[in-house]
C-alpha cells in the first residue's frame, strides 16, 4: 500500500509485460532497472530494441556504451552514430556530446567547426555544460564580455559550478562594489560544491566565503550567429616558445603554456573524476595500485572530456610537435601534502616481457608533457634523481622531456619522481606521447 499521492515506482516485474507489447518508453525503464541489478545480459537487447524504434534515450545510452565498450565491444564509428541519431532528435545531452566527440575526431573525422554547430544547439536548449563551454570560449575582452557574463550566468543558474567560478571571476574584476559582492557568493557557491579553482581564488585573494544567495542574472537574448564568429578554441593560439634546459636527455620548457583561466578550466573540470593513482605493474602488465604512488589522478576519456580540454590537448600536439592520435589520454595528477610518486621511469621498459609486447602492440612513449596548473605550494618539485636536478613549473608552464635516447633506446637517465608538497596542493597535467598512433 502506498501513501496517497504518492507515485508507483515500476517494478521489473511490472513493466515486463508492458515492454513486450512495444511500449518504448517501458523498454528503456525496464533496461535501466536490469543494469542497476547487475542482469547486463538482459539489459541489452532491451536497449538495441528501443534505440532500433526510435527511442532517443536508449540511442544515446547505447551509443555511449559502443564508444566507452561497456557492456558491448567497442565501435566507435557505431558509437557516434547512436548518439548522433539521439543529438538530431533534440536530445541536448547528447548534441553536447557529440560537440565533445567532433572535437576530438571519436567516431568520425575531427571538425571543431561541427562541434561549435553541436554546443550551440544544445545551448539553446538550455543545456548548462554546453552554455558554460560557450561562456568561457568567448574572449574576457570588454566588447565580449556581455556576451560572456550571459553565457556563464545561464549555466551558472543551471547549478553548473564552474560557469559558478568564472561567472564570479568576471564580476570580481570589474571592480564594481556591488559585483564583487556577487562574485563572492558565486566563487562561494562552485567552492561548497568542491570547485578547486573557486576555492583557490577565494584563498589567493583573501576572500572570506559568503553563503549569501547571489542575485538571479538578468537575461537577455543570444544572437547565436554573431557568438560564434567571437569564440576562440585554446588551439588556435600563437606565440609560445620552447626554451631547451637540458640537451641529454633533451628537457624543454614552455612558460605560460597556458593561461590562468584555462589552469582554472582544467582544475575545476577535472577535479569531479579524481580517484587514487595507479602505477603501471611490469610482471602482470595491468595498472595497480601502489605504496610508491599516493596522490589522486584522473584521465579526459569521452565522458569526461569536453571542446575546452579537447583543444588543449590539440594545443600541446600542435607546440610540441606530434600527430594528435599519438597521444595517450590526457590526465590529471593531484598532490595533498605527504602525497607523491617514487621515483620511475615513463617508457615502457623493454627488458619485462610484458612492456615489449605493449611497445609491439601500441609504441613506446618517448615523451612525456607536464603542465603546471598552480604554485600556491610548498616544495613539491619533479626531481630527476640521476641528474640531480629538480624543476618547479611556474602556473601555466610546460615542461617537455624525452623518455628515449636519439636511437630510441630507453634512456634510464630519465628516472623521476613528483616530490610531496609540504604545504599546499599541487595540480598538474600529464601526457604520455607514443612513437605509434592510439587511435
Amino acid at each position: 500500500m502506498t501513501d496517497e499521492g504518492s507515485e508507483q515506482i515500476p517494478t521489473a516485474a511490472g513493466l515486463s509485460q508492458v515492454a513486450a507489447d512495444g511500449d518504448l518508453e517501458a523498454q528503456a525503464r525496464l533496461a535501466e532497472i536490469y543494469v542497476d541489478s547487475g542482469r547486463t545480459a538482459e539489459a541489452l537487447p532491451l536497449l538495441q530494441a528501443a534505440a532500433a524504434a526510435g527511442h532517443v534515450f536508449s540511442a544515446a545510452q547505447l551509443g555511449a556504451w559502443y564508444i566507452i565498450g561497456h557492456l558491448v565491444e567497442q565501435d566507435v564509428g557505431k558509437g557516434f552514430g547512436l548518439v548522433e541519431r539521439a543529438g538530431r532528435g533534440g536530445d541536448e545531452i547528447s548534441q553536447t556530446f557529440l560537440a565533445t566527440l567532433c572535437a576530438a575526431g571519436t567516431g568520425t573525422k575531427a571538425n571543431p567547426a561541427k562541434a561549435i554547430g553541436w554546443l550551440v544547439r544544445a545551448a539553446k536548449q538550455g543545456h548548462a555544460r554546453a552554455l558554460r563551454q560557450l561562456g568561457c570560449l568567448v574572449p574576457t575582452a570588454a566588447k565580449s564580455s556581455a556576451s560572456r557574463r550571459l553565457l556563464l550566468g545561464l549555466a551558472a543558474e543551471r547549478g553548473d559550478d564552474i560557469a559558478q567560478y568564472f561567472l564570479g571571476k568576471l564580476l570580481y574584476l570589474s571592480g564594481d562594489p556591488d559585483e564583487r559582492r556577487q562574485a563572492i557568493s558565486w566563487c562561494s557557491l562552485a567552492a561548497r560544491a568542491g570547485n578547486p579553482a573557486a576555492s583557490r581564488f577565494l584563498a589567493v585573494n583573501d576572500l572570506e566565503p559568503s553563503n549569501q544567495r547571489p542575485a538571479q542574472i538578468v537575461t537577455a537574448p543570444v544572437i547565436w550567429s554573431r557568438l560564434k564568429k567571437s569564440l576562440k578554441l585554446p588551439h588556435r593560439a600563437t606565440g609560445i616558445g620552447e626554451t631547451v634546459l637540458r640537451e641529454q636527455p633533451r628537457i624543454s620548457t614552455f612558460k605560460g603554456f597556458l593561461d590562468d583561466d584555462l589552469c582554472d578550466y582544467v582544475m575545476a573540470a577535472a577535479a569531479p573524476y579524481l580517484k587514487p593513482a595507479t602505477v603501471n605493474d611490469s610482471h602482470r602488465g595491468m595498472d595497480v595500485l601502489d605504496p610508491s604512488r599516493s596522490n589522486s589522478m584522473m584521465g579526459f576519456f569521452p565522458i569526461e572530456n569536453d571542446v575546452i580540454i579537447n583543444s588543449i590537448y590539440r594545443r600541446i600536439a600542435d607546440r610540441v610537435g606530434f600527430p594528435v592520435e599519438h597521444g595517450e589520454v590526457l590526465g590529471v595528477l593531484h598532490y595533498l601534502p605527504g602525497q607523491r610518486y617514487a621515483p620511475h621511469y615513463d617508457f615502457f621498459d623493454p627488458d619485462y616481457p610484458v612492456h615489449a609486447a605493449e611497445i609491439a602492440a601500441g609504441g613506446q612513449r618517448f615523451k612525456t608533457v607536464l603542465v603546471y596548473l598552480n604554485e600556491e605550494y610548498e616544495a613539491g618539485e619533479t626531481l630527476f634523481g640521476k641528474l640531480d636536478w629538480k624543476f618547479k613549473g611556474g602556473r601555466g608552464d610546460a615542461l617537455l622531456f624525452n623518455n628515449v635516447t636519439p636511437d630510441g633506446g630507453v634512456d634510464r637517465q630519465t628516472l623521476h619522481a613528483g616530490l610531496t608538497p609540504t604545504s599546499g596542493q599541487k595540480w598538474i597535467i600529464s601526457l604520455w606521447i607514443r612513437d605509434q598512433a592510439q587511435r
